[in-house]
């Protein structure tokens, strides 16, 4: 069963639906102040929208998690998915191994792409399991598990936060009919490093 606090993660994540995404903006109900947004100098920035990150930290802080602290001078809307994708800092956990992570996964859980090279990095909330189904894989004889999730995030491909299968996750058009989702976009079958890392959002005490 989900945990509490991750039920309470997923509905906030919801009520952000149909927001438009502009990358480094941290919509929260009113135009977000020109400062609260990524650094990089960029231009055009409106301030009516919300990118990936902002939305898993909009939601984890609405369901009391306590990011509004200051961690090393990193403000609570600065903290991007290389963020979420370490361990250095407080804000997710992983597992050991993909495959610890894929069998103790649940809704509420993110999955997160630090970025490599000049490929941006991205972050998704893992809405619900569509299906789900246990396996021993043959190769090394151990337990592991085959998800297909449905993901809340805000994206350019749809231009706004939407609840969607996972597809667009994955840029390459030879990997779009998956065995499974999560399984998939774990896998570094181009050697290239651009895959996701199952995590969890982690609740700092007081």
């Amino acid at each position: 069963m989900t945990q509490d606090y991750k039920r309470r993660v997923i509905e906030w994540a919801s009520t952000f639906v149909n927001v438009r995404y502009e990358w480094g903006g941290c919509w929260f109900g009113g135009r977000a102040h020109p400062t609260q947004r990524d650094g990089g100098g960029f231009t055009g920035y409106e301030g009516f929208g919300i990118d990936c990150s902002k939305l898993i930290s909009a939601a984890a802080m609405m369901a009391g998690l306590r990011w509004d602290r200051q961690y090393q001078n990193i403000r609570w809307w600065d903290i991007g998915a290389f963020h979420m994708a370490s361990d250095v800092y407080p804000y997710t956990r992983g597992w050991p191994d993909n495959r610890t992570a894929r069998l103790n996964a649940q809704p509420g859980d993110i999955v997160v792409k630090p970025g490599v090279r000049d490929h941006a990095g991205h972050v998704a909330l893992i809405a619900r399991f569509t299906k789900g189904m246990d396996f021993i894989d043959p190769r090394t004889h151990q337990p592991d598990r085959k998800i297909w999730i449905h993901v809340i995030d805000a994206s350019g491909t749809y231009n706004g936060v939407t609840i969607n299968d996972g597809e667009h996750l994955d840029p390459n058009p030879s990997r779009r009919i998956r065995e499974d989702t999560l399984g998939e976009l774990m896998e570094d079958k181009d050697g290239v490093g651009r895959t996701y890392r199952l995590r969890q959002l982690r609740r700092i005490q007081n």
